[in-house]
């Protein structure tokens, strides 16, 4: 059923996005998701909540407990790694939202989402979120790329506060 059309598109995501074709994996991941959060039952499924998560946190209701997990789990893998292509293509919004998403719908518990949020609110210079999340996932799971994740943010930082940035040259008033 729908579990299975959305895990070969997020199957065939993972395969672009391994390849380096982000705008095409970001498209499968996308699919994926509108796969998963399309209602199952006739009954009405407008949400009230706007947010990235939630169409895939309503897609979840009413499921059996097996069913909502397989899908949570899937939902959660699409979110987080169309993060990773967005961030690839250096859209940082929408990137902080899919990884923002994909963290709710893990309980705050996917330390690959929260990395992506860190990284993408760096560049958008929200830069204590950048830093409360780069140092959850530091916590949840230590690896190089949040440590030089956080080496970013500490550049960013003096970026802020200096208006240089990293070759040198002026980019930004000064916060």
């Amino acid at each position: 059923g729908k579990c299975q059309a959305a895990t070969a598109l997020k199957e065939k995501g993972n395969s672009l996005f391994r390849d380096g074709q982000y705008v095409e994996a970001g498209e499968e991941y996308l699919l994926g998701i509108t796969v998963g959060t399309t209602a199952t039952s006739s009954k009405d499924s407008a949400t009230d909540d706007t947010t990235v998560a939630g169409a895939s946190i309503k897609a979840l209701e009413g499921l059996e407990e097996d069913l909502s997990e397989m899908l949570r789990t899937l939902l959660t893998a699409c979110h987080s790694n169309l993060s990773a292509c967005l961030i690839q293509l250096k859209v940082w919004g929408e990137a902080a939202d899919h990884a923002s998403a994909a963290i709710a719908l893990s309980g705050g518990t996917h330390s690959k989402a929260i990395y992506r949020r860190g990284v993408a609110n760096t560049a958008l210079f929200k830069l204590d979120e950048a830093e409360a999340d780069l140092k959850a996932a530091a916590a949840l799971q230590e690896s190089a790329e949040v440590t030089a994740a956080i080496n970013r943010l500490a550049l960013a930082r003096f970026t802020a506060s200096t208006g240089i940035a990293e070759d040198g040259t002026f980019c930004i008033d000064p916060l």
